[in-house]
Order: structure tokens, then C-alpha cells, then sequence
């Protein structure tokens, strides 16, 4: 799907993939308009999953919005978008496998 140093959204640069699941991929990608490395998680382009993102997305919105101190040990979100009819969800970049 993508390879290292291609661009996403004109933002994010692809480093390598960290996972694969049933829903999509996680790749390491270097941000360059906040200039820090990130997860990218990018979900099959599937009608059933571009709605269930969306939900996803909502809920890890709000943990982080009501975690104000970042003391509830929650992976967090940073920013959503589509691109190529993708739903993409950047999240921290973690040194431990969440699994």
C-alpha cells in the first residue's frame, strides 16, 4: 500500500509498517507540520469500516478531551482524516506493542 518515504496528505512521511490487523495497517510516520514521529493507523477502505472510524474516532476524541492531565494511561489520539477514501487515524507514537 505504501512505502517508505511516500507522502500521506501532504503531511505525513512514511518510515515503516508496525502492524498489520483485520481492519487495516499501523505505520510509523514522521509528521512534519508538528515535527514528531506518529502511528498512523489506516483502515480498509471498506463502507462498513469507513463508519465504524468514525465512531472510533469520536470515542478516542473524547477520552482524550476528558483526560485533561494525560494521567489515564490511554493511548491518544492526534488528528483524523481521509485521503484516497481511507479513514486514517494518527495516534502518539508508543515504544510499546499496545497488544
Amino acid at each position: 500500500m505504501f512505502e517508505p518515504r511516500d507522502q500521506i496528505n501532504y503531511r505525513y512521511e512514511v518510515q515503516k509498517k508496525l502492524g498489520r490487523g483485520a481492519f487495516g495497517v499501523v505505520i510509523r510516520c514522521f509528521d512534519h507540520k508538528n515535527m514528531e514521529p506518529v502511528a498512523l493507523k489506516i483502515l480498509k477502505n471498506w463502507k462498513k469500516l469507513h463508519k465504524q472510524g468514525k465512531i472510533e474516532i469520536k470515542i478516542l476524541e473524547t477520552l482524550r478531551d476528558k483526560d485533561h492531565d494525560n494521567c489515564k494511561n490511554i493511548v491518544r489520539i492526534k488528528d483524523s482524516f481521509t485521503f484516497r477514501s481511507h479513514v486514517f487515524i494518527s495516534f502518539e507514537m508508543l515504544s510499546i506493542n499496545l497488544y
